[in-house]
């Protein structure tokens, strides 16, 4: 397990742990039915364990095993399903350029914490158009799918985050 996950730049990760939690706007985090799954993986919780506490893990916005487990939950072939946690992946770059250039473009500093809900809203709103980008090129085009499906990504990435942070200092309290 990477050592020092609360040494990671504080305001990514404050962003990080707002988007995976859901909290902007009020708006929760939706459940996506489960009923019937193609995979054994799938008919499991999301296992949280020492490979996905990596300070690489943790830091990307679209990580494999999370876009992999959610999308067999919801009955997308494993083919399919393989071939969009790996082009997400790869999308982790285009996300914090997408946040730069419409941050230069509205002259904002998110080092402000005045300005941390334009920040929040903006990191959502490339998250999902990333996201929404590529289940498209896939096939998948329901928009209420599309958004249940990040929805579930990110309930996931919150539960991982305070987990690793957990095992990582087992005998402290966490305070946010």
């Amino acid at each position: 397990m990477t050592k020092n996950l609360m040494k990671l730049d504080g305001c990514r990760v404050l962003l990080l742990m707002i988007i995976a939690c859901g909290s902007l706007g009020g708006e929760g985090v939706r459940a996506v039915d489960t009923d019937q799954s193609n995979t054994t993986q799938a008919k499991e919780e999301f296992k949280i364990d020492s490979s996905v506490c990596s300070k690489e893990v943790l830091l990307k916005f679209f990580p494999q095993p999370v876009v992999k487990y959610v999308l067999l939950k919801n009955n997308i072939p494993e083919e399919q399903a393989n071939a969009i946690a790996k082009e997400l992946s790869r999308k982790n770059i285009d996300m914090d350029t997408t946040v730069k250039e419409r941050s230069l473009a509205i002259h904002t500093d998110f080092k402000e914490l005045s300005q941390r809900d334009i920040g929040i809203k903006m990191y959502r709103e490339a998250l999902y158009e990333i996201f929404s980008t590529v289940l498209k090129g896939h096939g998948i085009e329901d928009e209420d799918r599309i958004q249940a499906f990040l929805d579930d990504i990110q309930e996931i990435k919150g539960k991982m985050f305070v987990e690793c942070i957990k095992k990582e200092q087992p005998t402290s309290k966490l305070e946010f």
